[in-house]
């Protein structure tokens, strides 16, 4: 099936990839633009910022309320940071969370980033 990317505008064949978003706004996107979209969910990072209204405290809340292995997105990320602050003790946890949802990281790439580039970590504070 021929489709058209919502992003980039670009004609594409869906057998060569390409995703629909299952969030609110079911845009297609070609196979480029779909891995700079989309974290781990079939949601895009869009969708996922105007879904996720949680406050750091919030998040952090939930989380001893439902348990890891429960956790959503947010909650995630929260006790990721709240865990990160002995390794990197001049970020600001909640700083760092604002920084990761505004920009859409998933947990899995802000530990990634959070190993790999510690100053990159930190700058989350100032987004």
């Amino acid at each position: 099936m021929i489709s058209k990317c919502d992003i980039c505008g670009k004609i594409f064949d869906s057998k060569d990839g390409g995703t629909i978003c299952q969030g609110s706004c079911k845009k297609v996107f070609c196979p480029k633009c779909e891995c700079e979209s989309f974290g781990e969910n079939e949601e895009c990072r869009n969708c996922l910022k105007k879904k996720i209204k949680m406050t750091y405290k919030q998040a952090l809340a939930e989380g001893k309320r439902v348990g890891v292995s429960h956790a959503s997105e947010p909650i995630f990320i929260a006790q990721l940071c709240e865990t990160f602050k002995c390794l990197h003790p001049g970020a600001k946890p909640e700083l760092v969370y604002n920084g990761a949802i505004k920009k859409g990281l998933t947990a899995k790439q802000l530990a990634k980033l959070a190993n790999e580039s510690p100053t990159e970590y930190g700058d989350l504070m100032f987004v």
